[in-house]
C-alpha cells in the first residue's frame, strides 16, 4: 500500500506533508489486509490521509490482483480525513490495473487532478479521462499476457539483491523510465 499522510492534529512540532512526490513505484497485489481495522475491512492500494498538500503521484504502476477473500477492501485510492483532508493532489501518467471491480474514493479532499492516467479494469467513481487504447494495449501485451498477476511481466523493471538470506527487489530506474516513455 502506498501511504501519503499527515496528522492534522500534529501541532507545531510537525512541518506537515507539503509537496511530496511519489514517482516510479510498482505495487503488485498490495492492499491486502485480512483483518478489520477501526474503519472495517480497509486496505486501499493508495491511501491519502489528512491535510497533505500539493502532492504529485506520477508514473506509478498499481497492479491490483484478485483478493484472497470477498471481505477484503478493493479500493484503488482512498483520500480521507486524519483531522483534515488532502488538497491539490495530482495523479499523472499512472497505470491502474484491477483484476476485479475496484473504486476511487476521494471523500472531501479538494482539487484532485488527473492527467493521462491509464485505467484497466472496472472502476466505480472513475475520474474522467480520455481512453488511451495504445497504452492499454501496450500494458496488456507486455505485462498481462506474460502473467495476469503482473509479477513475470513487470519483473524486467526490477533487479534484486541478497541481504541475509533474503532476496530484496528494487526498481531499475532506467528500465521503468523507458517503460513509461514507450507509453506516453
Amino acid at each position: 500500500m502506498v501511504l501519503i499522510c499527515n496528522s492534522g492534529n500534529a501541532g507545531d512540532y510537525s512541518c506537515g506533508n507539503i509537496g511530496s512526490i511519489v514517482r516510479y513505484n510498482i505495487s503488485i497485489g498490495d492492499g491486502i489486509r485480512p483483518k478489520e481495522t477501526r474503519q472495517g475491512m480497509f486496505s486501499p492500494s493508495i491511501h491519502i490521509a489528512g491535510p497533505v498538500k500539493q502532492t504529485l503521484v506520477e508514473r506509478n504502476i498499481i497492479h491490483a490482483n484478485l483478493k484472497p477473500s470477498d471481505i477484503i477492501d478493493r479500493t484503488m485510492i482512498t483520500s480521507d480525513s486524519w483531522d483534515g483532508y488532502a488538497d491539490n493532489t495530482c495523479f499523472r501518467q499512472n497505470i491502474y490495473y484491477a483484476a476485479e471491480p475496484s473504486r476511487f474514493d476521494f471523500t472531501s479532499s479538494t482539487r484532485n487532478a488527473f492527467e493521462e492516467n491509464i485505467y484497466i479494469g472496472q472502476f466505480k467513481n472513475l475520474p474522467e479521462s480520455p481512453k488511451n487504447k495504445k497504452a492499454e494495449n501496450f500494458y496488456t501485451e507486455k505485462v498481462l499476457k506474460e502473467s495476469a498477476d503482473g509479477y513475470k511481466g513487470l519483473h524486467c523493471l526490477m533487479d534484486s539483491i541478497k541481504v541475509k538470506e533474503h532476496t530484496l527487489h528494487y526498481i531499475k530506474p532506467e528500465a521503468i523510465k523507458a517503460f513509461f516513455q514507450s507509453i506516453f
